[in-house]
């Protein structure tokens, strides 16, 4: 009778063994899922401001390239006023000219 007491507390030893090594085994899955959950968080949150990052600098490049016409487009127009400014500068100065030498001429006579 005594061995089988023994053989009974013995299974009854395993048991609790068993029982503790599955507690531990749930609280690594535990963790395990809590660890892959935030792993796939933050994943998808880096892929998400990977896609952003992406089509940022798509949008910013869009806009250099309208900036880049704009600009040139003002540089053009900035030229064509100079050009415009040098004539009118050049037309009056002939025009004083002209009559700074008709009134010289008409004294002289």
């Amino acid at each position: 009778m005594s061995s089988q007491f023994d053989k009974i507390s013995l299974q009854q030893s395993d048991i609790e063994n068993q029982q503790n090594f599955i507690k531990d085994q749930l609280e690594k899955y535990s963790t395990q899922s809590n660890l892959l959950k935030i792993s796939i968080t933050l994943s998808l949150l880096l892929f998400l401001f990977a896609a952003h990052s992406i089509y940022s600098r798509i949008i910013i490049n869009r806009k250099n390239k309208e900036l880049e016409k704009t600009n040139a487009k003002v540089v053009s127009q900035r030229n064509e006023i100079k050009k415009f400014a040098e004539q009118i500068k050049q037309n009056n100065e002939n025009r004083l000219n002209f009559f700074t030498g008709f009134r010289m001429n008409s004294k002289h006579q």
